[in-house]
């Protein structure tokens, strides 16, 4: 007659069987993230080569990092077109927003309308016609539909905020150090669709840092979250955070947009690429 396990032979077999998950899931995780930072780092490139194909087409000008808000033109079907009460400063520009008040009433989770805003975007013919490309893999949410933002020195529009206190470039020709000079940060749910940016004249954030690949929920864990960003000449990286108040600033944990700045390798490196430093 054959025995069946006994318990303790049963324990035993589970306990292994633990062991082995404890030892294997971690590693799937880790495999898991760097094939959607892989991707991320596709996407912004892909983003960048658009970028310059646009500049080339347009006699070297930069496109504008500003973004003109959309509207819903019908509702069935649904239509959507540049508001014509911004169309006339801005033109049609990258990708659009929803702006809430200039969009009438949509809403920024209104996936349709997101959608819209990348394939009304004068990038989008260079994209190849994807919509995929301007979306990162961490981004969860099925409304998300753009991920990655322009810094404000490459920001072709009216002069922004920072004009007479950082370099803003019109043209590509101006630009000489292409391989160090920043194009796209990975923001991802925090994309205003306009710009992202430290501040040129002193040593303070303006945006938040992006926090990602992967946060994984607690600030001890800090180094292994960063983002990917994107360079002139074409070439993208992921910038892995090494000072722990990046983090901190990003997540509110401190809302001291200064005192988490100073002798901050993370701020002085970002600062570098997209202002060549600080200005005084």
């Amino acid at each position: 007659m054959k025995k069946g396990f006994t318990l303790i032979e049963l324990l035993v077999v589970v306990s292994i069987i633990a062991l082995l998950l404890a030892v294997i899931l971690p590693g799937l995780r880790k495999a898991k993230d760097a094939a959607r930072r892989t991707i991320c780092l596709s996407n912004i490139k892909s983003q960048t080569l658009s970028w310059n194909l646009y500049a080339n087409d347009n006699g070297g000008k930069i496109a504008a990092a500003k973004t003109t808000p959309i509207y819903e033109t019908s509702s069935n079907p649904r239509t959507f077109d540049w508001h014509p009460g911004y169309l006339k400063n801005w033109g049609p520009t990258w990708v659009g927003m929803i702006h809430p008040t200039a969009s009438f009433g949509l809403q920024t989770t209104d996936a349709k309308a997101q959608l819209a805003c990348v394939t009304m975007g004068t990038f989008y013919p260079y994209s190849g016609q994807s919509p995929d490309i301007y979306r990162c893999p961490e981004d969860r949410e099925d409304w998300q539909a753009c991920s990655y933002s322009p810094v404000d020195a490459m920001d072709g529009a009216n002069p922004p905020y920072f004009e007479n206190k950082g370099k803003i470039y019109k043209k590509t020709t101006e630009i000489r150090h292409a391989a160090t000079m920043l194009v796209f940060v990975c923001v991802g749910t925090n994309a205003s669709n306009q710009s992202w940016t430290v501040c040129p004249n002193k040593v303070e954030w303006w945006d938040k840092p992006p926090v990602r690949h992967p946060y994984l929920g607690d600030t001890s864990t800090f180094r292994q979250s960063g983002t990917t960003v994107s360079f002139v000449d074409g070439h993208a990286e992921y910038w892995k955070w090494q000072d722990r108040r990046t983090v901190e600033f990003a997540l509110g944990i401190s809302k001291d947009r200064a005192a988490t700045a100073q002798n901050n390798e993370d701020f002085t490196k970002l600062q570098m690429a997209i202002w060549g430093g600080l200005k005084r």
